[in-house]
């Protein structure tokens, strides 16, 4: 029986989340009994275990719907979006904003974080990024000073049938189209050299 390569690709990525939630799970309880059973536990060394921990649940959090297999039923609340998305970015060189206030499917969320880090990879000094929706249709739009060209990512959104070469590091760029056909919603690309800005829109 032929496995269909979107599913495979996805339970790969659950199987990969799920097996390193435990260990960096036990870390962060392991710092919480430390905490509880000294006083002087906020040294250095432990503050930086906790936040590399911290950020690792965070990125876990993320990478699980952007690469794993969801329930067709299961929704995103805004709120969650908020508070796997914000950590991660907001802070660093991309900052980011969220204006859906309504919830949204699994899957739909899976394309949202796909495309956001599309956009983070070609904005190599940083940018923003939005993400918005009206009626049917959402927008995640990237501004930046500036944006890296590279017309082989961009074509791999646009010409998912065609073999692309692709570095592992931008994989993103190959799933986010077969999510979309998936959802049986159309990619547009919109690049705006006038504002300095980028649309990706399903």
């Amino acid at each position: 029986m032929k496995h269909d390569p979107l599913q495979l690709a996805t339970l790969i990525g659950s199987r990969i989340c799920h097996d390193l939630a435990s260990p960096i799970g036990a870390v962060k309880n392991g710092l919480e009994l430390l905490h509880l059973s000294s006083e002087n536990s906020r040294g250095p060394e432990i503050c930086l275990i906790e936040e590399s921990s911290e950020n690792a649940i965070g990125q876990v959090n993320f990478f699980r719907i952007a690469f794993g297999m969801g329930s067709k039923h299961a929704e995103l609340s805004p709120d969650r979006a908020r508070n796997i998305l914000f950590p991660l970015f907001n802070g660093s060189r991309v900052v980011l904003s969220w204006s859906i206030e309504t919830n949204i499917t699994r899957i739909e969320a899976q394309a949202i974080f796909l495309s956001i880090l599309c956009l983070e990879t070609a904005m190599p000094l940083g940018g923003e990024i939005h993400i918005s929706r009206q009626k049917d249709k959402t927008t995640v739009k990237g501004s930046s000073s500036n944006f890296s060209q590279n017309p082989e990512l961009w074509n791999s959104l646009l010409q998912p049938s065609k073999r692309h070469d692709i570095a592992p590091a931008h994989v993103h760029f190959l799933l986010l189209p077969l999510i979309c056909q998936q959802m049986e919603k159309p990619i547009n690309l919109d690049q705006s050299t006038e504002n300095k800005a980028v649309y990706i829109r399903f």
